[in-house]
């Protein structure tokens, strides 16, 4: 649901409709804020992951490249095609440059929405990854220092984060 509400398409709009009837039961102002962001035609651009990623940056390029396609900003976009990013450092450089195609294209932000990040932090602690965790912290700092396109970074946990690190050095 989130994605559909942040991208707002056209395709999405009866069921975003539908959903906002039955939010205002629940919180009246969320529904008044996703009406009003419906209303005024802004749309926003998600970036999806799931579980763990064996390459965090090139998956955040394949879910980016999907929704370039999914919003058709692909004219817009194309001196992204088969841009890759097999660090950190280039996932960053690729997300400059998204958000470029953004601005230019009036997408006012980007989402990256991982679920089931657990996964992901387990699979990096059992295979002895753990200094790539460090990844995950560059990416949510690149987020928050984003102002001319807000970049947001969402994460589900379906534990706490201590589970995780329970196999962990204390360093």
């Amino acid at each position: 649901y989130l994605l559909h509400a942040i991208e707002s398409r056209a395709e999405s709009q009866s069921m975003l409709s539908s959903v906002e009837k039955r939010l205002e039961m629940i919180s009246p102002s969320l529904r008044k804020m996703l009406l009003s962001r419906r209303r005024t035609k802004k749309h926003g651009l998600v970036i999806p992951l799931h579980g763990f990623q064996r390459n965090l940056g090139q998956a955040i390029c394949t879910a980016a490249h999907d929704a370039i396609r999914r919003n058709k900003l692909g004219r817009q976009a194309k001196r992204l095609r088969g841009a890759t990013a097999d660090t950190m450092e280039e996932t960053v450089g690729f997300l400059q440059e998204l958000k470029q195609v953004c601005h230019n294209t009036g997408v006012d932000q980007i989402c990256i929405l991982w679920d089931e990040t657990g996964r992901h932090l387990g699979s990096l602690v059992a295979d002895g990854r753990a200094a790539e965790l460090s990844d995950i912290q560059l990416l949510a700092e690149y987020a928050s220092r984003s102002t001319d396109v807000p970049v947001t970074l969402g994460i589900t946990l379906h534990q706490s984060m201590l589970h995780y690190a329970q196999q962990m050095t204390q360093s």
